[in-house]
């Protein structure tokens, strides 16, 4: 009974995540193609995983309800939960979460844990994957007063740290429509301590091993403007999601009213800059490529105050272009570049206005430089050369004798 009054317990420091399904009562007999709906967008889109910068913010409002058997009834919102990247860690970022919990819980087994949230507040950390955007860790504090009829506001804290081995991911990256994939089986682990209680509550349990599939590309608009996201429909509690690349994160997600917990999420805003242009579409350009030779690539954004704008790409090679322009706003930019050795690059671009106020990066292109054709090709001649002088020089030795 503990385990299932925890999965409640911590279903804010799970499910703060707008990429994170919890398995709690999972059926396994629903079936995915039940709700399987193709877009008249293209299959041709395709998205690698993306790449946050510290400073990223991402905003949303989010709502949390539903039921564990007899033992717990809750109805949770999240207001203006805001996520930070606060560091790069090389294999993890930091990612620090801060905002307003409402709602009700009612434990039928704990009276004393029963009522609304008043003047309640949650932050934390959480440690997420670089290589997957999986979760690896979640450290969260929430802290306010709990109202019960008749009785008046006492105070509590919750603080919740887990691990999930391995990290899960609800998305499985490159993502393109029609891919399908089965989310990692993860195990938690960790403790929830909570003041209106004499002893923490130990965590050991199994989320994840959902089938997903990204089912095609819509338009979006939400509060945070408007996107083309990826539609994900999954047999896991969050039954929805939707991926927008220009944002790099999740900006809407529904769960599933026939199961046992619904949310329902959207993202108010996206790493808003005061003054600077938004944030510049992805390069387009050439994907593949050979060394030594030129590639152009281009990208445009616009300024809410019509500034005009200028441009830097990141070439992914330690090298950047000078600042381009200046351009008018939505005027599309070109750049060229050459590289000098055969690697894998992310090329990205930023914008500032007239006024100095830059922008956020671009999501990045990969590009691929195979090894140079001409030394593949003078290594190729050298190498013939030396088989026919070793060929004649075998022959006439042969002869001689």
């Amino acid at each position: 009974m503990y385990k299932k009054i925890f999965l409640i317990l911590i279903i804010c420091g799970f499910l703060i995540s707008p990429t994170f399904s919890i398995a709690a009562q999972q059926n396994n007999n629903y079936n995915i193609k039940k709700i399987l709906q193709k877009t008249n967008k293209s299959n041709s889109y395709e998205t690698d995983t993306p790449t946050w910068e510290e400073g990223d913010t991402w905003t949303y409002d989010m709502t949390i309800e539903g039921e564990l058997g007899d033992a717990l009834a809750f109805n949770w919102g999240f207001r203006d939960l805001l996520f930070t990247v606060e560091s790069d860690q090389g294999s993890t970022y930091i990612v620090t979460i801060n905002g307003e919990v409402t709602g009700e819980i009612n434990i039928f087994e704990i009276q004393i844990i029963s009522g609304s949230l008043k003047d309640t507040t949650i932050t934390g950390e959480i440690v997420v994957d670089k290589s997957n955007i999986g979760f690896k860790n979640i450290n969260a504090h929430i802290e306010g007063k709990i109202a019960v009829v008749g009785i008046p506001l006492k105070p509590f804290t919750m603080d919740i740290n887990v691990d999930i081995t391995p990290s899960f991911n609800a998305i499985d990256f490159p993502l393109k429509p029609g891919k399908q994939w089965t989310t990692p089986a993860c195990n938690v682990t960790g403790t929830a301590e909570v003041s209106l209680l004499e002893n923490p509550i130990y965590i050991d349990d199994l989320i994840g091993g959902n089938t997903a599939e990204c089912t095609g590309v819509e338009t979006v608009t939400i509060d945070a403007g408007t996107y083309e996201a990826f539609v994900i429909l999954s047999d896991g509690d969050v039954s929805t999601l939707y991926y927008a690349e220009d944002a790099g994160n999740v900006i809407r997600a529904y769960g599933d009213e026939e199961k046992s917990i619904d949310i329902t999420m959207e993202s108010t805003t996206y790493g808003v800059v005061p003054g600077a242009p938004n944030r510049p579409s992805k390069p387009q350009g050439p994907t593949r490529g050979t060394p030594k030779k030129t590639y152009t690539y281009s990208s445009s954004t616009t300024d809410n105050e019509g500034d005009d704008i200028y441009y830097l790409f990141d070439w992914g090679d330690g090298t950047h272009s000078s600042w381009i322009g200046p351009y008018h706003s939505g005027e599309t930019v070109k750049a060229s570049h050459k590289w000098s050795k055969k690697n894998t690059y992310r090329v990205r671009v930023k914008a500032k206005d007239v006024e100095g106020h830059e922008s956020k990066w671009s999501s990045s292109l990969t590009v691929s430089m195979p090894r140079d054709k001409n030394r593949i090709l003078s290594s190729s001649y050298s190498r013939l050369w030396c088989f026919f002088q070793l060929f004649f020089l075998t022959n006439f030795c042969l002869k001689k004798e």
